[in-house]
């Protein structure tokens, strides 16, 4: 009989393990080492499930936190906008972005990624069932970082849609097309490209300044994975075009 110890890939003793040769005789130098290697990675194996039980009670404690926090944000800014009835539009506007945050932090925060389309389907629900909504392109999971940025969007997207836009009847519709286009036959670099079009809405004319939510959405974008957003002001409807470098920081394919 031989006992092996089972070690971590820090050599700590995890345990051991008891093996004795069928045979009855002594174990050779090489089934030896064979055995350790075995045991090693039986060791590295627990542990990495251990690691991967942790990760997902501090995922859970991580959620409650943060959803106490927006509890407490939207609660300060209540009662502290109550003071200022004329900030009323303010207090409306504010509570449905800090809700939408709150949805695209659970998603995020849910499988550490989220694929586009799943990102989509809970952003644009509200609107699915008045409207004809279409989107479609290959498989992207986000990271936590670009999901939060995206969701950020297109809830800023979805909103002026259903006020101004081709969701604020129910005639109107909108189409999401994303892609992942190559720069090059021999550039390894390539750009994420979604591309948001309304259609059957009222009629669209160029505004006269930019307001806030057009650099919010720029601004998103930039900090989250270097994207940029160009707005078409086209009679027939709004298209807003999104690009960006395919990278780590906004995602990979699936």
């Amino acid at each position: 009989m031989i006992s092996i110890p089972a070690l971590s890939a820090e050599n700590n003793a995890q345990g051991s393990i008891a093996i004795i040769h069928p045979m009855g005789m002594s174990f050779t130098a090489e089934q030896r080492d064979f055995l350790q290697a075995a045991s090693s990675l039986c060791a590295r194996i627990c542990a990495y499930s251990r690691s991967q039980e942790s990760n997902t009670l501090m995922l859970g404690e991580l959620e409650h936190r943060i959803r106490n926090l927006f509890l407490t944000i939207g609660g300060v800014a209540n009662l502290t906008l109550k003071r200022y009835p004329e900030a009323k539009q303010f207090r409306a506007v504010f509570g449905e972005r800090l809700v939408m945050m709150h949805r695209a932090h659970s998603l995020a925060l849910s499988t550490c990624e989220i694929d586009m389309a799943t990102l989509l389907q809970e952003m644009l629900a509200p609107y699915q069932k008045d409207c004809d909504i279409s989107f479609s392109g290959p498989d992207i999971l986000l990271t936590q970082e670009a999901a939060s940025a995206l969701a950020l969007v297109i809830h800023e997207l979805g909103t002026n849609a259903a006020k101004y836009g081709s969701l604020a009847q129910s005639a109107g519709g909108l189409d999401i097309q994303w892609s992942i286009v190559a720069q090059g036959i021999n550039e390894p670099d390539a750009t994420f490209r979604l591309v948001w079009t309304e259609c059957g809405g009222p009629q669209v004319e160029q505004p006269s300044r930019k307001g806030y939510g057009t650099a919010m959405i720029k601004g998103s974008l930039s900090n989250a994975f270097d994207g940029a957003a160009t707005f078409f002001y086209e009679p027939a409807g709004l298209k807003c075009e999104i690009s960006a470098p395919f990278t780590r920081k906004l995602g990979r394919s699936n």
